[in-house]
């Protein structure tokens, strides 16, 4: 803030302009580390509003365009906290179209680069909160292409290693909308598995927890298809380990809970295969509660929402295999409900879809063990309500 105050806006606009973007882009690094992220990525936003108003585009097309492309991180950043991420993260993507008007190949070959991979990042997160995932997941693979094209030519071992691992990420997601999905999910293994010989040094060990993450991924819908999903989970669950090693809770947050929502994923997969469901699903409810607790505390709203849905889905499972059926259920109840209350209302949200989707289940097998409760002098409500104290 000493070196804004220095610099006047009408007498040296460039170093102005630059200034206001360098603190947009030190916010935006605090945001994360931060007890109110909101409050950091919006003070990221009107620095970076300010950068643009102050530089002129036709004077200093690149520091503009590089401007543009910090605000459309700063839109994807707002996105997780956002009642609309589809709104913040369509925002982010005309931010980097900015950019691209400027960026040519001759010259910025591989701002191009990067550019485009972070276009097919924020594709693929506007899949997960749309009906249109499909079209936007084949964009996503589109840019990918276009960034791996210039990246055959330039030797950026790390910048390369990294757009690989999103490339195989977009296939694992492409596979549940793919008239072939084992092909596709093998296609991501193959790319996935073959990125793990990476460099060395805290940056590739970040890279390497998050493709060993997003193999457990790809092996969790391998599992879906093949003929021993139990030897699959096994390997998925390896693969998830291994990434906690590099993720720790206090490392990195976001990522340890990210890794341990899958987890949990994974052990509810198991309990249907082995003859210890009871003790696969509270291996798999611990997991969630531990992410539960790291995205509670960070404010990670749909991360939150997410959570707690996997949760209900499990007490849901749970209950087919508890002597306390009812409490269960009416855990499930309180989970969803939950997770309704971080999302807003959007009935074009896959989340919100699939939320509502469990809370009716939760909600029919409930009406239907209530009344074999009152035929045997058993009080529901009482039960309900001591499991919402709990």
């Amino acid at each position: 803030m000493c070196a804004l105050q220095n610099i006047s806006e009408r007498e040296f606009p460039l170093e102005s302009g630059i200034a206001n973007a360098q603190l947009g882009v030190a916010y935006l690094e605090l945001a994360p580390f931060s007890d109110n992220p909101i409050k950091y990525i919006n003070k990221a936003l009107d620095a970076l509003h300010i950068s643009l108003r102050i530089i002129p585009k036709d004077v200093y097309p690149e520091n503009w365009a590089r401007s543009n492309s910090d605000l459309g991180r700063a839109y994807r950043d707002l996105a997780e906290f956002s009642e609309e991420p589809r709104l913040q993260l369509e925002t982010a993507l005309s931010c980097y179209a900015n950019s691209l008007k400027i960026f040519t190949e001759e010259a910025a070959p591989q701002d191009i680069a990067a550019t485009n991979k972070i276009i097919g990042d924020t594709y693929l997160e506007l899949g997960s909160v749309s009906h249109q995932a499909h079209d936007y997941i084949d964009k996503a693979i589109y840019a990918y292409s276009k960034s791996l094209e210039i990246y055959k030519v330039y030797e950026r071992p790390y910048e390369n290693a990294d757009l690989l691992n999103s490339l195989g990420f977009a296939y694992v997601a492409l596979a549940d909308y793919s008239t072939n999905p084992r092909r596709e999910i093998t296609k991501a293994i193959s790319i996935l598995a073959n990125n793990l010989n990476l460099g060395t040094g805290d940056a590739f060990q970040n890279l390497l927890g998050h493709t060993h993450n997003r193999l457990g991924i790809a092996y969790a819908k391998l599992a879906e298809f093949d003929s021993n999903p139990q030897k699959i989970i096994m390997a998925e669950l390896n693969s998830f380990q291994h990434a906690l090693k590099i993720f720790t809770r206090d490392r990195s947050p976001r990522d340890f809970a990210n890794i341990k929502n899958n987890i949990g994923l994974a052990f509810g997969k198991l309990a249907e295969l082995t003859d210890r469901p009871l003790q696969m699903h509270l291996n798999g409810l611990n997991a969630f509660y531990d992410a539960l607790l790291v995205f509670k505390e960070n404010q990670w709203l749909t991360n939150f929402a997410e959570t707690s849905c996997n949760i209900g889905n499990a007490y849901l499972k749970y209950a087919r295999y508890s002597d306390n059926q009812w409490e269960a259920i009416q855990s499930a109840i309180i989970n969803y409900l939950k997770a309704l209350q971080c999302l807003p209302k959007d009935e074009q949200s896959k989340r919100y879809a699939n939320i509502n989707f469990g809370l009716g289940n939760a909600l029919h097998e409930s009406s239907h063990l209530s009344m074999r409760l009152f035929s045997s002098n058993v009080n529901p409500s009482k039960e309900l309500l001591q499991a919402i104290n709990k």
